[in-house]
């Protein structure tokens, strides 16, 4: 079984956000998600089965409000 439960919140305006914030945020929430699922799949298939599960936080669902979260 793979969890994948890591996640980073980065609270700026989209026009203030750097690239070198932008890239943090996509390494963590998905480049790290698709690693551990491309490495965790071979292993899975040769033991016959398993379960991968990726979890979201609630800011997933949140609305936004000039790029900052909105409450």
């Amino acid at each position: 079984m793979l969890v994948n439960n890591a996640g980073v919140v980065r609270v700026a305006p989209v026009v203030e956000e750097s690239d070198d914030g932008w890239q943090t945020t996509m390494a963590v929430d998905a480049t790290g998600v698709f690693y551990g699922m491309r490495a965790a799949i071979p292993a899975l298939r040769r033991s016959g089965g398993g379960a991968i599960i990726n979890i979201a936080s609630i800011y997933a669902e949140l609305a936004v409000d000039g790029g900052y979260l909105a409450r």
